[in-house]
């Protein structure tokens, strides 16, 4: 039967929802502690990072406002962009060789490897 031939037997659009049990929570509070710990120790200073980011700075300290000086400065020097053209250049060449490289040795092991034996420990 058909979720449509169910819809019509039944006369209701609506699927029925299982009622809450333990056996259907207890996956979610299995994860529960990794999830608070990964929100405190990772999602947090991630967070105050990108906020004190638009923060103003000199060299006594930090003074809580709303600027965008300091991505100005970062994306309008040439040097920030020649560094990520020059990273850029580097991944495309490794993945180039990575990709020469990885497609001949996996279209080469096939017929490379000898004989399937067993290898005892201490024969």
């Amino acid at each position: 039967m058909t979720v449509a031939d169910q819809i019509t037997v039944t006369g209701s659009s609506k699927p029925r929802r299982r009622p809450l049990s333990l056996a259907r929570v207890a996956s979610y509070l299995q994860a529960l502690p990794l999830a608070v710990i990964l929100g405190f120790f990772l999602l947090l200073p991630i967070l105050f990072l990108l906020v004190v980011s638009f923060w103003d700075y000199d060299f006594a300290g930090l003074y809580p406002g709303f600027i965008t000086l300091n991505y100005e400065d970062v994306l309008g020097s040439w040097v920030t962009w020649k560094t990520y053209l020059n990273t850029l250049k580097f991944a495309a060449i490794v993945w180039g060789i990575t990709l020469f490289a990885g497609f001949w040795i996996a279209y080469f092991s096939p017929f490379t490897s000898g004989p399937r034996r067993s290898r005892r420990c201490c024969s």
